[in-house]
């Protein structure tokens, strides 16, 4: 056996911990982990060598083994504050942060109970997680938004790619009809109302997962048996090319409440559904290539602008200093003044008054619970800043 193996071999347990005390303040972590390894072997039901060796392996950056061991001493000992604390670090750079606070919070609360004074180490590595987690989630939201951007903004060009290609068959259709049936464009007719119906109603039918729309409700069989009848008599219309189709309102789909309520979309906003009253649509223009090009880079105008103000909103995420507790540095919640003039959060001056001394931690003057007062203007103003900004919530 190695000699290191023999000498070890000869010692009994707490000779084993202190050989690998002096092992670990001389940063021979390997060392030391072998000494309260075998500690262990000689009385697996003492806690504190468990722990011992997850500070090891927490120094070496062996964050498995870490939370290995501190799980090991929570079953023998659930309220040793050490094996929650080391937990926490394993957890928190393994970025388990959820799991990481509530051992944190669980070792803050029980050192509290014992008595044990870990200074600002627990409530620091607390703000240090909810930190991270907060930039983790902020992550994710901005690639979700970018990946929105990027959708509506094809969505938009795919309905103007069907529009123009809609526009060219209408224009062509026109184009090999108007020699025999040309009409008046000063004095439009029922027939060419209808037209124009049946335009819009081809170009609905183009877009995917729409069921075609029925024809103009005020347009009865009747009606159209005597446009077909007047028709006969009218002039031929000249072939132009351009789509007969009508836009029933100039309206922007993002921008327009009436949209909004109704469940209008980007994707419906290119084309819209007939209008109930045919003079408005006469009056409407016509839907050309050009209007279709031309709204499309409006709406993407628009939508890109309306994502780069949110980008705007979330670049200025940031708690001001003034919000934050001056012990904690958490945003304040019970907001108190001192005689000097300092806010501080309520929990954390009275918890520095009972375990550290009756004194102002900042200007060092003396201080007792009974001369805290609540800070309303301050508190006013924190609840004002959460109302616009919930996300400092869990900041």
């Amino acid at each position: 056996l190695p000699r290191f193996t023999v000498y070890i071999f000869n010692m009994n347990d707490i000779e084993l911990k202190n050989k690998g005390n002096k092992y670990f303040a001389a940063r021979k972590y390997d060392e030391a982990v072998r000494c309260y390894s075998e500690a262990i072997s000689k009385k697996p039901g003492v806690s504190i060598y468990y722990t011992n060796r997850a500070l090891c392996h927490l120094k070496t950056r062996r964050y498995d083994s870490v939370c290995q061991d501190c799980r090991a001493a929570l079953e023998i000992d659930p309220v040793q504050v050490k094996a929650h604390f080391f937990l926490g670090q394993a957890l928190l750079e393994s970025q388990c942060y959820d799991e990481c606070i509530r051992h944190f919070q669980r070792a803050q609360d029980l050192a509290k109970e014992q008595k044990v004074n870990y200074g600002d180490d627990i409530a620091a590595l607390i703000r240090v997680a909810r930190k991270r987690r907060f930039n983790l989630l902020e992550d994710a939201r901005i690639t979700q938004e970018i990946e929105l951007q990027s959708y509506l903004n094809r969505l938009i060009l795919e309905d103007r790619d069907r529009l123009l290609a809609s526009c060219s068959r209408q224009g062509a259709g026109v184009k090999n009809t108007g020699s025999h049936r040309p009409l008046s464009h000063n004095n439009p007719s029922k027939n060419q109302l209808h037209q124009s119906q049946h335009a819009q109603h081809e170009l609905l039918l183009d877009k995917e997962n729409r069921q075609p729309l029925l024809p103009h409700p005020s347009f009865s069989d009747e009606q159209q048996e005597q446009d077909s009848a007047e028709s006969s008599d009218l002039e031929g219309r000249d072939g132009s090319g351009s789509c007969s189709a009508k836009l029933v309102t100039d309206h922007h789909p993002l921008s327009s409440p009436a949209e909004h309520s109704s469940g209008g979309s980007v994707r419906d906003g290119l084309t819209a559904a007939p209008g109930a009253a045919a003079a408005a649509n006469l009056a409407e223009p016509l839907l050309t290539p050009d209007i279709v090009v031309k709204r499309a880079e409006d709406y993407q105008m628009d939508l890109n602008t309306m994502f780069a103000k949110l980008d705007d909103r979330r670049r200025r995420r940031e708690v001001p200093d003034y919000l934050c507790g001056k012990i904690s540095f958490d945003i304040l919640r019970d907001p108190v003044v001192t005689p000097s003039g300092i806010t501080y959060d309520r929990k954390d001056i009275e918890e520095h008054l009972q375990r550290v001394g009756h004194f102002d931690p900042i200007t060092r003057t003396n201080l007792a619970v009974d001369k805290l007062v609540p800070n309303l203007a301050m508190k006013e103003v924190v609840a004002a800043f959460l109302e616009e900004n919930e996300w400092a919530l869990d900041y």
